[in-house]
């Protein structure tokens, strides 16, 4: 009976004990591995705040476990038993790839220095109205013009449209000629050029009528032949 008695009073003794060490218990460490708790340890804190013991117990564990990743962490009161959260950079904004546009022909297009928005003159045509240049196709290489006497539109390569502007040669747009065929001093002015076909689009300056001439057949009121110059005085022989 005082056997029993006696082995009694050393359980609850050690119970008391033990339970007397866990209620002083002050700090705690945590074995972590990927962000899983594996184990917990209790140890009393040192006046430094280091949980000395628990730290101790912990990295022994650490050692034998045999994880590569885990570690010992002091969780802090009233958070999570997680690890720091991992800070990754964002990534670069997203910047789209350009769109792309389609190719834009340098004015002047190919083609005689012609342009959009320039007034041609078609060589086919009978009138003086021209037409207006709306687009260049590069595949066909023809231009798309409207009529500006009638609104309607029409294809025309190059070579079949006079420009209303520039030289060729020594005669100009606007430049006062003459043509050696007609029998009157008023002469034309060049309106516009057919370069490929060497002509010249005139208008008499006395009619208001509309020719094509080539420039051989052409004279000017200005310039010089050897001695001879526009605007002296001779005297023919036959005279």
């Amino acid at each position: 009976m005082k056997v029993t008695l006696f082995a009694l009073f050393t359980i609850l003794f050690s119970t008391y004990a033990q339970a007397q060490s866990f209620s002083q218990a002050s700090c705690r460490v945590d074995l972590v591995n990927s962000g899983h708790l594996i184990r917990s340890f209790y140890g009393l804190g040192a006046n430094n705040g280091i949980c000395q013991d628990a730290q101790r117990d912990c990295n022994r564990e650490r050692h034998l476990s045999g994880f590569t990743h885990a570690r010992c962490v002091v969780p802090h009161i009233g958070r999570p038993n997680l690890p720091p959260p991992v800070v990754r950079p964002l990534p670069p904004p997203h910047r789209p790839l350009p769109m792309p546009q389609p190719p834009h022909y340098p004015q002047p297009l190919p083609g005689y220095n012609l342009q959009v928005g320039d007034i041609a003159f078609p060589y086919s045509w009978d009138h003086a109205h021209g037409a207006t240049i709306l687009s260049y196709s590069p595949y066909n290489q023809d231009f798309r013009v409207r009529s500006n006497k009638s609104g309607q539109v029409y294809t025309f390569a190059a070579r079949d449209l006079g420009i209303a502007r520039g030289c060729q040669g020594n005669l100009c747009v606007g430049q006062r000629v003459f043509p050696e065929s007609w029998d009157h001093a008023e002469g034309g002015m060049i309106v516009a050029l057919f370069l490929e076909k060497n002509e010249f689009y005139l208008r008499s300056n006395k009619s208001g009528s509309h020719y094509k001439m080539r420039a051989e057949s052409l004279a000017v009121d200005q310039g010089c032949i050897d001695y001879l110059c526009v605007g002296q005085q001779v005297f023919p022989r036959s005279w």
